[in-house]
């Protein structure tokens, strides 16, 4: 059903990069007719039913939200149909949609992906990215067809990769400028008035959904491969090693030589006096933020004197 508006616009989206690209997109005026997300899940130690950001967003927003077990369910498409949306707008949705779903809006259907693409298709291109070492990726908002991330470009902006940055802090930089992209292209694109340009398929790379084991640290590679690592996987899955059997996790890094150099056994602590420095493959390390099994997060600088010198990480 159509409100008072030009056009009817439904977003799908889930976590908080879609709850970011929301916010962005409602300062710009741009607000959703429809939200579209996943169904609540468990989550956490006790596991509790708890509803996905995007779906917590439209409740504030007194805006409708439809979740869907599965997005093709024929049930859903019926009830999709029935807004008879103009465009559908997705941002980390979380599931491929159907070309019998893509062919319902009356214009189009549009996706913010963050990369360049043809480059890091997939589910996990910022965290690839920055695990990979690139130092620049940006933003693509393209036309959606059925292939993963394959259909062609409406617009790109790059975007610089701080030295520093995690891939949480990246999503969020990112979101805001897909966001901003999708505002300043929009009312030309309900004209039909911007350009597609196919992507270079030859050229595509892709981006694999990360798992748990994704963070475990192999001390064996140069110190700023570790580091990307590190970063690549904050928060989530999270980059880990093992302190004498017992699981430790890294959050946050800082590369302090990024030679060629190999100062001893990749993994060894080799300083433990206010900082943790561990040798790589080649390089050295510093542990700026830790959490022991069972403990707190923690600043090196307030555990190191429980580390000894010589001890080996990762066994």
């Amino acid at each position: 059903m159509k409100n008072n508006r030009e056009k009817y616009l439904v977003f799908f989206g889930t976590p908080e990069f879609a709850v970011t690209v929301l916010d962005r997109l409602q300062a710009g005026g741009l607000l959703p007719d429809a939200i579209v997300t996943q169904p609540d899940r468990p989550q956490g130690r006790r596991m509790k039913l708890t509803p996905p950001p995007a779906k917590l967003w439209a409740q504030k927003h007194s805006i409708p939200c439809f979740q869907p077990e599965r997005a093709q369910d024929e049930k859903f498409l019926e009830q999709l149909r029935t807004l008879v949306p103009d465009v559908i707008l997705t941002a980390s949705y979380g599931q491929i949609l159907s070309q019998e779903l893509l062919d319902i809006p009356t214009i189009g259907c549009l996706n913010i992906h963050p990369s360049l693409l043809p480059l890091y298709r997939g589910a996990a291109p910022v965290q690839s990215s920055i695990i990979a070492g690139e130092v620049m990726t940006g933003v693509t908002v393209m036309e959606m067809e059925a292939g993963m991330d394959s259909g062609p470009i409406l617009a790109q902006r790059e975007y610089p990769i701080a030295e520093h940055i995690t891939s949480g802090e990246l999503l969020n930089e990112l979101a805001v400028v897909g966001a901003d992209l999708v505002l300043e292209l929009y009312p030309a694109y309900l004209k039909g008035e911007v350009k597609a340009i196919e992507q270079d398929h030859e050229k595509a790379t892709f981006a694999n959904r990360l798992n748990r084991d994704t963070g475990q640290i192999d001390w064996s590679l140069p110190a700023r491969e570790i580091h990307n690592l590190i970063r690549g996987t904050q928060p989530w899955p999270g980059a880990y090693t093992f302190c004498q059997g017992k699981r430790l996790k890294i959050i946050s890094s800082r590369v302090i030589d990024d030679s060629n150099q190999s100062f001893a056994d990749p993994g060894t602590l080799i300083c433990c006096d206010k900082t943790l420095t561990v040798a790589a493959g080649t390089g050295l390390l510093d542990l700026e933020i830790i959490q022991p099994a069972g403990g707190k997060v923690m600043s090196c600088c307030e555990c190191a004197h429980n580390y000894t010198t010589g001890i080996v990480l990762g066994g």
